[in-house]
Parts: structure tokens; C-alpha cells; sequence
């Protein structure tokens, strides 16, 4: 057996802080300022320094409230994995991939950020703070944090790499870089570029994680001693569905789903899937592919482990003349039952959806939708999706959530 899960997934995204009052469940958001879109499909992009870190209180989880705020710079490129929880030293991670400057005309333009900043959330009645700043690799994007919450992994688009971080206290450390290939090709001419990666998430047992390479519709797969803090690519690559962008593993550690986007981060009017991977085959294998809808990005798994969703882009964001375009984005519930995954149904939310958060008991799910500048809050039951008709502000325009 390749891998045997034993206990909770580390990427399980709604816990308890440090600090804070027990019954207190928090999410978090990042809000990004600077980027809307015409009605062409073109990127607009507006000044820095309006972005944020938003702690959602949801303890009453059909009322939930913001509790806490801070400016920190935040980007929409990439999955809406880059910032992360660390419930066991109290602090908060952003990646932030891009880094906005002045371009002609007075306008702004942007280029690959190398920077993740560590937030300290431990006391909910304090404003939220900026504790300091690690470097990473270029265009930093997905990130996750291990079982013991002792090291976070860094997908670094541009280089192709993975930023290995080591977590004490709120003192967060670059302790290395594992290479998962050479550099991305850029020329017309060139192999397709590989190494291109976007998110990453570690196995429940945390000696494993899996990086999506998005064009070469591939996982990779790391191996992990976390009493080291060594990771190591031997060369395992699992073949999924078109440019992988998302991936989560199991409760249980049995299987991982990854949001296969079909056109690099963008809508085409075509229908993509969902890849299950077998994590206990040897090697692992896909196992089935879902249809799931145009553009998968948003890609959670309920603590229970009974249930998965997928926030589909749905043609927000292209131009408005085409015919996938659609105003509303499109949330799709899963069932998991051991390896056998399999469609529900779906809900329509607000454009642009992005980030998913279930809430701890599995009852509710939380998504996050950018132009909606919104979250709408559904109900779960037996992987069904039900909409409650509630939203709530995020404060901003949510890239991500965790």
C-alpha cells in the first residue's frame, strides 16, 4: 500500500485559533482590490494597497461575521490556495503572486512576486498584524500546511518549484527548494513547459504531497520526512485530466481530487472534470474523471469526508459576446463515498467563484464569489447542495479562502 492515512487532513480549512474563545470557528479571506474585468474579458487593473486579510467568525454558521482585518497585498492569479491557517502557532500565510507597479501612462502593470507574508491572528479581540515576511520563488501560488503545522509548502509558478517553509512560532523560515523539473519553456518552439505549477496539498499522514503541473496535466508527487522537514521528488507524476489547477486529498487519505480547468485558469465554453486519483495504488492512478462544467477552480473536501465541492467558472470573465458567456458562476456538489465519487448537483452563486470553506460539522459550505463581492452560504446533506438564500460580505472582493 502506498500510502495509509491515519488521522485528520492537514488541509482541513476551518479550525480553532490559538487565543481565541473555544467555540470559536474562524475562516479566513483574501480580498483582491486592483483586478476587475471589462466587458471584453480584459483584466483591469487598479492601485495597490487596498487588499486584505478578512477572519470570519463562524461560530453561528448562517450569520457569520467578520472579526478581524488587515492590509496585506493579495493577488487573484493562481488557484484561490495561496493563503493558509495555522492553527497551532496562531498565524495567518498569504502568498501573494504578483506584485503591482507603475507602468506608462500612469497606469500599473504587474510581475511575479516572490513574497508570503505571515499574519499573526492568535488574539481575535486584537486587530490582526503583520509579523513579518518570507522570501519564496518566483509567483509563489497554492500553498499548504503539514498535519503538525510545523511546515508549509510554497508552489512557486514561475519557477517551477516548491519553497519549503519551517513554521515556530511566528517565525516562519525558507529552509529550501525542491525542484520539480527544469524551468518553464516560453518559446513557440519549445517542449511544452511542465514544470508550470499551481497548487499543493499534503497527505493526512503528511509523508506525501501533491503539486499540480497544469500544462503538463500532470501531479507530482513529493515524498516528506516532517521530524527533518526534508522533501524530496522522485519522479512519481500521475497523469490527470487538462492543466490540473486545484487539488485536495481525502479525509482519509485514500483518494485526491484535482480541478482539471481545461485552459490554464480561463473559461473556453468546454465541459472539464474533476480527476479522482487512487493514492493506494502503486503507483497512484486516476480512477475516474467527473464532468463537472466549464473552468473548475474552488476545490474542498468536507471534514466528515462525505462530501466535496467544486466552484466552476461558468464563462464569467471572458468576453461578454461570446456564447459561454454566463453572469453567474456555478458551485457543484460531490459525493465520496470510500473511492467512488460522484455528482450531485449544482447551485448557481455570483460570479467569478472562487474560494470553498465548509463549515467544521460538514452541514454548510461556504463560497466565495469575486465579482459578486459576496459568500453565499449553502446547505449540505449526503453531498446534496441546498441553497439557504444567504449571503454575507466578505469586505472586499475574495480571491481565496481557507
Amino acid at each position: 500500500m502506498w500510502i495509509r492515512a491515519n488521522w485528520a487532513s492537514g488541509i482541513l480549512v476551518v479550525v480553532v485559533l490559538a487565543g481565541a474563545a473555544c467555540t470559536s470557528r474562524v475562516m479566513i479571506i483574501g480580498n483582491d482590490e486592483k483586478v476587475t474585468w471589462d466587458t471584453t474579458g480584459k483584466q483591469v487593473f487598479g492601485p495597490p494597497g487596498a487588499d486584505t486579510l478578512k477572519l470570519m467568525d463562524i461560530s453561528d454558521p448562517l450569520s457569520p461575521q467578520i472579526v478581524g482585518s488587515v492590509f496585506v497585498q493579495n493577488s487573484v492569479t493562481g488557484p484561490p490556495t495561496n493563503i493558509a491557517l495555522v492553527r497551532q502557532h496562531g498565524v495567518a500565510l498569504v502568498a501573494n503572486a504578483r506584485r503591482w507597479v507603475a507602468a506608462d501612462a500612469g497606469g500599473w502593470t504587474s510581475v511575479p512576486d516572490t513574497q508570503v507574508s505571515v499574519i499573526d491572528v492568535n488574539e481575535l479581540t486584537n486587530t490582526p498584524r503583520i509579523a513579518g515576511t518570507v522570501q519564496v520563488g518566483q509567483q509563489p501560488s497554492g500553498i499548504d500546511v503539514s498535519p503538525n503545522g510545523d511546515m508549509v509548502l510554497v508552489a512557486n509558478r514561475v519557477d517551477g518549484t516548491l519553497s519549503v517553509l519551517s513554521i515556530r512560532g511566528q517565525t516562519v523560515t525558507n529552509i529550501g527548494t525542491v525542484t520539480l523539473g527544469p524551468p518553464p519553456i516560453v518559446s513557440d518552439g519549445g517542449a511544452p513547459p511542465t514544470s508550470l505549477i499551481s497548487a499543493v496539498a499534503f497527505t493526512p499522514d503528511g509523508r506525501h504531497a501533491l503539486v499540480t503541473r497544469v500544462p503538463g496535466h500532470q501531479v507530482a508527487i513529493v515524498d516528506i520526512d516532517l521530524k527533518t522537514q526534508t522533501v524530496v521528488f522522485n519522479g512519481i507524476d500521475v497523469d490527470v485530466g487538462k492543466d490540473p489547477y486545484n487539488v485536495v486529498v481525502s479525509v482519509d487519505g485514500r483518494i485526491a481530487l484535482t480541478s482539471d480547468n481545461g485552459n490554464n485558469g480561463a473559461s473556453d465554453g468546454l465541459p472539464d472534470t474533476v480527476s479522482v486519483i487512487d493514492l493506494e495504488a502503486n503507483p497512484p492512478v486516476v480512477i475516474n474523471q467527473i464532468q463537472v462544467g466549464d473552468a473548475p477552480e474552488g476545490l474542498a473536501v468536507s471534514p466528515d469526508g462525505k462530501s466535496a465541492a467544486v466552484g466552476i467558472l461558468n464563462g464569467n470573465i471572458v468576453n461578454q459576446a461570446l456564447p459561454y458567456y454566463h453572469p453567474n458562476g456555478i458551485v457543484v456538489g460531490l459525493k465520496i463515498d470510500g473511492k467512488t465519487v460522484t455528482k450531485t448537483n449544482q447551485i448557481d452563486v455570483p460570479g467569478h467563484c472562487q474560494g470553498l470553506v465548509f463549515s467544521p460539522d460538514s452541514k454548510y459550505l461556504y463560497a466565495g464569489s469575486m465579482l459578486g463581492q459576496s459568500i453565499s452560504i449553502l446547505a449540505v446533506a449526503n453531498g446534496q447542495l441546498v441553497d439557504t438564500g444567504k449571503v454575507v460580505s466578505p469586505g472586499g472582493h475574495p480571491a481565496s479562502m481557507r
